[in-house]
């Protein structure tokens, strides 16, 4: 079973974000157009290509239905075959990491010497 293509789109061209996330969702389709897939995950991941294509072409529509498919489709492919991304645990890490150890560190240091400017300390 083969993967579907995205339905092109030119007139995506004069929104910048909506194009990048296009192009970057284009590109993930392509990448595992190479691999040898489950047909159940070709099957969910058609459902999702298909759910796109009949989106109308309101811009912030479109672009947060990607995002979502995008995501959720990183999510299954992770869960069931152990694929990801590049710099998929990297971008995971560092926003978990400023957040849980970056911040409370730099409120702690900002509160023992008396000045808040640490409270953006990332270690």
């Amino acid at each position: 079973m083969s993967l579907k293509s995205l339905n092109k789109r030119p007139d995506i061209q004069t929104d910048r974000k909506l194009n990048t996330a296009y192009l970057q969702f284009e590109k993930l389709i392509e990448a595992f157009k190479n691999k040898s897939l489950p047909d159940s995950i070709v099957d969910s991941i058609n459902v999702g290509i298909e759910g796109l294509n009949s989106i109308s072409d309101s811009a912030k529509d479109l672009r947060s239905q990607i995002k979502a498919k995008q995501s959720n489709l990183i999510k299954l492919l992770e869960k069931e075959i152990k694929i990801v991304p590049k710099n998929h645990y990297r971008t995971m890490w560092v926003s978990l990491g400023m957040a849980a150890i970056g911040i409370p560190m730099g409120v702690a240091f900002g509160a023992i010497l008396g000045n808040m400017v640490y409270t953006n300390l990332n270690l």
